[in-house]
Formats: C-alpha cells, structure tokens, sequence
C-alpha cells in the first residue's frame, strides 16, 4: 500500500506563521481550503484561523488557544501547548506563500490518487460485468472529476499580474476569420422563430468560412478555415438539401471544389447532452478537426436538462468555452426565440431559456420578419437586430432578402447591396 501523500511540515510551516504573523501569513491560508490540510488537527486549525480572520479578530497562539476553550471544538486536537510549539518552530512568515504551495501540491497528488483509483476500480467493475454501455458516461465522469482537482498555488505564488504600463504597452492585432465579420475565438448566437432559415444563415457562414469568402458578399477576404458544423436539428437528407443551395455558387466563383474538405459536418438531430458523456464527444469532435469555426444549435438540443436552469447553462457553457479557448476557435449558434413579446406586441428575440445566454456571446442577433415581407409562411425579407448591447461592432447587414439561385446568389443576401457594399468598404477604411 502505498503511503498517503502528505507534506506535514509545509502544513505545520505555514499554521505557525500565520499565529507569528498573521498580517503575513494569512493571506496564503485564504487560499487554501481547510480539507486541503492532510492532518485533521492542521485542518481543525486552518478553519479556526480563517473564521477568525473573517470575524476581524486578533490572532496569536494564546488568543487562539482561548477560542478554542471558548468553542469547545478542538480541545483534545489543539491544546496551548501544540499551538506554542508551532509558533515556537523554526519558521518564515515572508515564506507562507511557498508553504501554501506545497500544501496543495500534496493535496492535489491526494485527490488524483483517489480518483484514478475510483476510476480503475470501476473500469474493473464493468470488465467483469462485461456491461460497457455507460462507458463514455463513466470516462466523462473521470474527466470531470480530474477536472475539479484545485490547480496548483505555485504560478499564482511566484508570477505578478502585468502592471497597467505594461498591458497598455502590449501591442495587439484583432484575429479574423472573416474581416468585420467574425473575430477568432468570439461568441455569435442567432436566434428567430421556428422554420425561418436560422439552418440556412449558419450554413452559408459555415460553407463561406470553409472557403475564405465574405457570406453575404461572396468576395475572397481571408484564408480558407476549418470548419466543423454540429447539426442537432437536421438529418443527413436535409443537410444535403440544405448545403446544395449554397455549394454551387462557392464552386463558381472558386472554379475548385478543395474547399469543401475543409467542412466537416457531424450530424446529431436526436441532440446532445453536454451535461452528460457527449461532453466528451462534443470535446472529442473538435479535437479530431482543430476547427476555426464551430457552428452548432439550436441550444435547447444541447442538454437534456431543465432549460430554464442556470446551472445547467453555466455547465453548458463550461464545456463551450472550453472547447472554444482550446482551439481559439469561433462559435456559432443559433437558438430559438423565447415566448416572451415586446412592448409592441412582437416575439422578443432573447434566447429561450435561462436568462445566462443574454450575457453569453459578443454578438446576439435575431432573425424578424421584416414589415415589407410579403407575409408568406416562410420569410422572403427579414431584418436582423441585436438582443444585447454589442461588445464589439460587426458588419452584419440589417436588412436580409432571399437570394436567386439563377444570379447565382446565395440563400440570404443583403437586401440593399449596393448600400451595404459602401459601409463596408467604409468601415475597411476606418479600420486601417
């Protein structure tokens, strides 16, 4: 049997320091939990001495031995005549950080002992039943589980944040996948009402991403990207469908058909839980590709849990931002609109769901009926307006038509062009 990791003289280090100097030493305990402590004595004593910071009281070994007489708590784990002899070692107050860091260090080791064996005894348990069907369920709980294991104190400890000069003096160049269009690494959600050509928009991005093309003005602006497109809504007849209004017109322009290797398309229409193992697979998607771009939805086919629930957003979100800092890859999502109407009496264009997804991206846009469509089941015009004050600005047209396949136009087009062609160029202008 292997012995339980411990550093008990980092732990005895740092708890004298802190009763010698707590202005000093205090500080470093904050950032530990007591459980982090090996020793259930140092532990007793790590949350006696944080409560008391908290309470603004005075801290030495006597006044602590007398709050400890006074709780009733630790009498028999923390007599006076311990907590002297810790104050009495040979101790450095102005070294409590580097005490903390061994502390979580050995804490770490403890919690990834405990979980590989958990994890391993489990394994065992399913080879010998031979039932493997919760396979991906039991590895994403070991991902999580190493997940949760705190990280370590020791870069926190030795390295400073940048100072004010030092961030102002950091020269910085905005990343495109599309020039004005989409950022590297930012958050688009699109959202509209049932059936109203939400699939087309992120199929045209996607298809022109793939190629290095502006989606609404089909110009060459940027280098072909990788792009992974995770349909939970569309089966494989109607992706087909779907893309074969937009591939045609890339394959005039391109006079190649290269690009489309660069357009992956994993197709889930029964949906996906990312509170559960297809988190895993989600992550595992994404590192097969190493995508630029990552176009999913609709958001409500992302969990099966109550989508009204914060924390299952937030734990939606969690495994989003963390396969999208990863791959320093955009998303785009699109999400129905909630059941929630404006002051005027027309569908709001908020995500439906829990109130997280309205801070969530840089940009929100929704997806309405324009007041000159003709009014047919599906849109023919349509506007597309921010749900959220913008974090950045992006050149989004406002106003959308159908295109015409026989001028060779893509599904969605800017409904006055020419007008939308100038305030680019416009904005180019500015930019450099």
């Amino acid at each position: 049997m292997t012995t339980l990791v411990q550093d008990t003289i980092s732990e005895c280090a740092l708890l004298g320091s802190v009763l010698i100097e707590p202005d000093i030493a205090l500080p470093a305990l904050r950032m530990l939990d007591p459980d982090e402590f090996a020793q259930a004595r140092h532990a007793s004593l790590a949350a006696l001495l944080i409560d008391m910071s908290r309470r603004g009281d005075a801290i030495d070994p006597i006044l602590v031995a007398e709050q400890v007489r006074a709780r009733g708590e630790f009498v028999q784990q923390l007599p006076a005549s311990y907590l002297l002899s810790l104050s009495g070692g040979v101790v450095q107050p102005r070294y409590a950080a580097e005490y903390a860091a061994n502390v979580r260090r050995a804490a770490r080791m403890r919690q990834a002992r405990t979980t590989a064996m958990d994890l391993a005894q489990r394994l065992d348990a399913m080879a010998d039943t031979g039932e493997f069907h919760n396979l991906d369920e039991l590895l994403a709980h070991g991902v999580d589980a190493f997940a949760g294991i705190p990280d370590q104190l020791d870069q926190a400890v030795t390295t400073l944040p940048p100072t004010l000069d030092d961030v102002m003096a950091t020269e910085v160049h905005e990343q495109w996948l599309i020039p004005g269009l989409l950022g590297r690494g930012e958050r688009v959600v699109i959202t509209g009402l049932e059936g109203q050509g939400k699939s087309v928009m992120l199929r045209q991005v996607a298809a022109c991403t793939a190629a290095g093309l502006h989606p609404f003005t089909l110009e060459r602006v940027a280098d072909p990207a990788r792009v992974l497109h995770i349909d939970l809504e569309n089966n494989l007849v109607q992706s087909k469908i779907g893309y074969a209004m937009i591939i045609p017109v890339i394959d005039r322009i391109l006079q190649s058909r290269s690009w489309r290797s660069n357009l992956r398309i994993a197709l889930r229409p029964e949906g996906i839980d990312l509170l559960a193992a297809d988190a895993v697979w989600f992550s595992r998607q994404a590192a097969a590709t190493s995508p630029d771009l990552i176009v999913s939805g609709s958001l409500y086919r992302m969990a099966l849990g109550n989508p009204n629930s914060e924390e299952d957003a937030r734990k939606v979100v969690s495994v989003l931002d963390q396969v999208r800092t990863r791959h320093n890859a955009t998303l785009l999502l699109e999400a129905h609109a909630g059941h929630a109407t404006t002051g005027a009496g027309a569908r709001a264009m908020r995500p439906r769901g829990a109130s997280l997804w309205m801070g969530w991206p840089e940009v929100g846009l929704g997806m309405t009926r324009h007041p000159d469509d003709p009014g047919k089941k599906r849109m023919e015009l349509a506007m597309l307006e921010p749900w959220r004050g913008a974090r950045v600005d992006r050149d989004w047209p406002e106003e959308i038509r159908h295109g015409n396949p026989a001028h060779r136009e893509l599904p969605w087009m800017p409904r006055d062009a020419e007008n939308y062609y100038a305030e680019l160029s416009e904005n180019r202008r500015a930019a450099a």
